[in-house]
């Protein structure tokens, strides 16, 4: 019995193939699963393990698999890297018009008209700034109004924070709706 037939595969395997009959295999004979088997069963287990492995150590190494081979008289037909031939690959062709990619030289940003003033987008940040340092005054003095004062501001900063968002997109869309638009009769 080959190596390849110990392993279900076929001598033109791949890598990956021959990986995942050892997996596959291994799931099924490991002496870990077979313990609880009775005596014969478990040595007959135990046997394909030790076959397996022998096998996998012949064929997962590239130049024992050839040695492997050639003395099973397959010599250098066996390819287990199968590469397509004379292909190149481009990821990008800028002779291909036919794409519609006007796409990808837009700019990233924003339309200035729709962004909100820098001060607004500034406040969530105070926000969770100040509530940090009332809470840290909190921790020095122990005064429990500072500590209602930083759960106050913190929640105000969470809010400010979920809100600016929701903002900046509500002036979008009023731009977008607008007669403002270029274009737009």
């Amino acid at each position: 019995m080959s190596h390849y037939e110990t392993m279900g595969v076929e001598p033109d395997a791949t890598d990956p193939e021959l990986r995942a009959a050892f997996k596959m295999l291994a799931r099924r004979y490991h002496p870990d699963l077979s313990a609880s088997l009775d005596e014969p069963d478990r040595l007959d287990s135990d046997d394909q393990m030790r076959q397996i492995n022998a096998a996998w150590h012949v064929l997962s190494d590239p130049q024992r698999r050839t040695e492997y081979d050639r003395t099973l008289g397959l010599g250098e037909a066996t390819n287990f890297v199968r590469r397509p031939d004379d292909v190149v690959f481009v990821p990008y062709d800028d002779d291909d018009t036919d794409d519609d990619d006007d796409w990808r030289y837009e700019s990233d940003v924003g339309d200035p008209r729709t962004t909100p003033h820098r001060g607004i987008l500034m406040i969530p940040i105070a926000l969770a700034l100040l509530s940090a340092g009332v809470g840290f005054a909190w921790m020095i003095s122990d005064i429990q109004v500072l500590l209602t004062a930083a759960v106050v501001v913190g929640a105000l900063s969470l809010v400010s924070f979920i809100a600016t968002p929701i903002l900046a997109m509500s002036k979008a869309a009023q731009y977008e709706t607008s007669d403002q638009r270029p274009g737009r009769p």
